[in-house]
């Protein structure tokens, strides 16, 4: 039966939806997304050979990345609502040290964030777990996609043009170890 006859059931929108950020990422606010890729994944399929027949089986299930399309925006007044400031800041926390500012080697062995990313630093201090809330038409959340241990793989700041009249876009492709879909 379609869901246009059956009044009990509506069917989602892609318009309606928040991306709650963790607490890690101060200044990227659930306003600020555009777009959001749903959780996927992969089954490989293992082949084998026996005689003159092919057959195939499950194998493992990989977590593809995901993107994430946020507005850039400033604060007037201070860079807490900096959106390419905190995605900065989220690298930073997670291990990144620009050249200008190589570690000490008589103190880098005591700092956790002075040789190289780390996930641990990635989960506790960077992306960590992100959640996809799906809203029905009254703004009730129906499901929650949580991706568990995420991290940054890629972060594009947009471009510049003269020519537009367009808000500048940050994109964000995300890893994460794996999702879990809940009821709201």
């Amino acid at each position: 039966m379609p869901f246009w006859s059956d009044p009990g059931l509506e069917p989602k929108r892609q318009y309606k939806f928040l991306l709650e950020f963790p607490g890690n990422v101060a200044g990227l606010q659930s306003f600020l997304v555009k777009r959001a890729d749903k959780p996927k994944f992969t089954v490989n399929a293992v082949q084998h050979d026996f005689l003159n027949h092919r057959f195939y089986y499950p194998g493992k299930l990989a977590w593809d990345p995901i993107t994430l399309t946020v507005v850039d925006v400033a604060k007037k007044s201070a860079n807490d609502g900096n959106a390419s400031l905190a995605l900065m800041e989220a690298i930073r926390n997670t291990g990144y040290v620009p050249p200008t500012k190589a570690p000490n080697l008589a103190t880098a062995p005591n700092d956790p964030n002075a040789w190289t990313l780390s996930k641990d630093q990635s989960v506790t201090h960077g992306i960590g777990d992100l959640q996809i809330k799906t809203l029905d038409a009254k703004g009730i959340t129906v499901d929650i996609w949580k991706l568990k241990n995420a991290f940054m793989t890629s972060l594009e700041f947009g471009a510049l043009d003269y020519t537009v009249e367009d808000l500048v876009e940050i994109t964000i492709t995300l890893q994460y170890d794996w999702a879990e879909l809940t009821a709201g």
